[in-house]
């Protein structure tokens, strides 16, 4: 019998029956349908269709193993396995505690690092630990905390939601404010603070423009040449052939010439920009010039009645009718001198303590001084005017009143800052409100919200980049800032030293600085990442100068109180040679823009000047 006939005697229930699912099949067909566009894209269809016909093909032939999830087996890992897992993990994360620690900034007092301490509950010191170990330890404790609470961040939010905020003045155990109550796990309304600046000049308007110009101009001729290097192969091996020949004049150095310099010990050396002749300050009040290649006195400069502090020439002395040499001395002045008459063109008064560096702005056209009087100042140096004061704020002056309320006061004595007083007033969390009208300049955030004290502290140190957009200076409490010239703002802090930073200097390339310091260490900082990039353990004792090579920044020099100069490459920071010789500290050191020979001063009162064996 057909299936027709047999279609056709069945009853019309079961028709119904089995023409449901068809219905059904259909329907499910309809909703699975794709949209017009995608159905009338016929070769799509065809193309996904011969794809998937040549992946069956595969799996068939036995190039492509292809297994259902219920048929795949996982073994378990042996315990060497297991063991060797977390032995990775545990290296990984030791790996990146180190990495962290090393960019970690830390308190540099060594009371600051043991109330730290306290403050996370460690030890203060273990045995046979020094300083440096202190603060090592808790460099790598706060990175490792850091680590942990990370990852409990990340288990608490993929577990349960954030915890609500909780505002700071409660969590430091103060009683929430006026209204708070109803609104506990609000964010409190944001304070108005009044930010004070100091009314520029229009001596300094006109200064910070022409600083502007020149920068821009002399940073898009450096990136340039940069680009055109790394672009050109050829250019590149050319720069590689100097360094090699560069540090191997280096590694050869020896004493070449030496000159009893004066009847007491002297304290600053540099080589004017043509390489010809050097200058030296001493502690009898005297500046000399000096001929680089007999050591013959040229010039004798007269005119401070103290110690001379610090020497820099005119950045085109000798190569134009500009032969200036500016000087800093502990009478609190600096002069600016004419090295082909001798006499003293220009005298800036105003500093109310010692001097400490001096450095002229790449266009010849200003003088930085900086001073133990806690300021450092822009100068002009064809008219002597005072362009910009600033002060070096640190976190150590005590308030006037109260702990107790919600307003702190906090004033400096006029025989710190001359004849003014400081009066700043601080909110709860140490924002700044308010300060009186006749500060000079402000540049103040408070450090701990948990002690607040704010102060000055002595600057040791002015250099200028060789863009001339940014200073940088050094202070007593191991704290260096860099500045923009052209708007006036501290832009970095450079937090590291242990001890007191003794002195700075930028790299040609324009984006690196190095400082040296009484911690006998020197450290080099990236401004473009904003952290140190190295960490030089460079002497037995207290870091008294550091020097680039002026010309191509392959070379730093360093001198010390432990009676040597060392040579480093500034590419891997190796040691390329120390140099031994004087029998006192070393106090000053410079390198030639030729790069071929390097000059020192010291205590025991001689100026040595160190060549290449084969020059002899």
């Amino acid at each position: 019998m057909s299936e027709d006939a047999d279609m056709k005697d069945a009853p019309e229930g079961v028709k119904a029956e089995e023409a449901e699912p068809k219905e059904k099949e259909a329907k499910n067909g309809d909703d699975k349908m794709p949209p017009p566009a995608a159905a009338a894209g016929g070769a799509s269809n065809n193309s996904a269709s011969s794809g998937s016909d040549a992946i069956k093909a595969a799996v068939k032939a036995g190039n492509i193993n292809i297994h259902q999830q219920e048929h795949t087996e996982i073994m378990d890992l042996s315990e060497e396995s297991k063991e060797a897992q977390q032995e990775h993990a545990r290296l990984l994360k030791q790996v990146e505690a180190d990495r962290r620690a090393r960019t970690m900034v830390v308190p540099t007092k060594t009371e600051d690092v043991a109330k730290k301490l306290r403050q996370l509950g460690q030890p203060v010191r273990l045995f046979s630990e020094n300083v440096a170990d202190i603060r090592e330890r808790l460099r790598r404790f706060i990175a490792a905390s850091e680590m942990e609470d990370e990852e409990a961040e990340k288990i608490e939010g993929m577990v349960a939601p954030k915890p609500s905020f909780v505002p700071r003045k409660m969590q430091m155990g103060g009683e929430p404010a006026a209204g708070a109550a109803g609104a506990a796990g609000a964010p409190p309304a944001a304070k108005k603070v009044e930010v004070v600046y100091t009314p520029a000049s229009d001596a300094l308007l006109e200064a910070r423009a022409a600083i502007a110009t020149m920068s821009f101009g002399r940073a898009k001729s450096r990136l340039a040449g940069a680009k055109r290097r790394r672009g050109t192969p050829e250019e590149t091996s050319a720069v590689d052939r100097r360094a090699v020949e560069t540090f191997s004049t280096m590694k050869n150095l020896a004493i070449n010439s030496s000159q009893f310099a004066d009847d007491r010990p002297l304290s600053a050396i540099q080589v004017s920009p043509d390489g010809g002749t050097v200058a030296s300050g001493s502690w009898t009040c005297l500046v000399k010039l000096w001929d680089i290649e007999n050591l013959e006195m040229r010039k004798v400069l007269r005119g401070h009645s103290e110690r001379v502090t610090g020497v820099t020439w005119h950045p085109e002395a000798y190569s134009s009718d500009k032969t200036l040499l500016a000087t800093g001395a502990a009478d609190k002045t600096a002069k600016l001198w004419d090295c082909h008459t001798g006499e003293c063109v220009q005298t800036f008064h105003g500093h109310a303590g010692r001097l400490a560096r001096v450095g002229f702005h790449p266009s010849g056209r200003y003088l930085g001084t900086a001073s133990f009087d806690h300021t450092w100042r822009l100068w002009d140096a064809e008219t002597g005017e005072e362009l910009l004061l600033q002060f070096i704020f640190s976190w150590n002056l005590r308030p006037l009143s109260g702990n107790d309320t919600t307003i702190s006061f906090c004033v400096s004595p006029p025989s710190v800052f001359s004849s003014y007083f400081l009066v700043l007033a601080f909110g709860f969390y140490n924002e700044l409100i308010s300060c009186s009208p006749f500060v000079f300049a402000l540049c103040l955030v408070l450090h701990d919200p948990l002690d607040r004290t704010a102060t000055t502290r002595k600057c040791t140190g002015f250099l200028s980049q060789a863009d001339g957009a940014l200073v940088a200076t050094g202070d007593l409490g191991g704290v260096g800032r860099v500045w923009d010239l052209r708007s006036g703002k501290s832009v970095w802090t450079m937090e590291g030293h242990v001890k007191r930073i003794t002195c700075m200097d930028f790299s040609p390339c324009a984006y690196e600085v190095a400082s040296g310091s009484d911690d006998h260490t020197v450290r080099v900082w990236d401004i473009r990442k904003q952290r140190c990039c190295y960490t030089l353990p460079a002497h037995s004792t207290l870091v008294a100068d550091i020097r680039y090579s002026r010309t191509s920044g392959e070379v730093l020099v360093s001198a010390s109180f432990d009676s040597t100069a060392k040579v480093w490459s500034t590419r891997d920071w190796s040691l390329l040679r120390t140099l031994s010789g004087h029998e006192g500290k070393v106090t000053g050191c410079d390198v030639s823009p030729d790069e071929r020979k390097i000059v020192t001063c010291s205590f025991d009162r001689t100026v040595k000047v160190w060549a290449h064996q084969d020059e002899f």
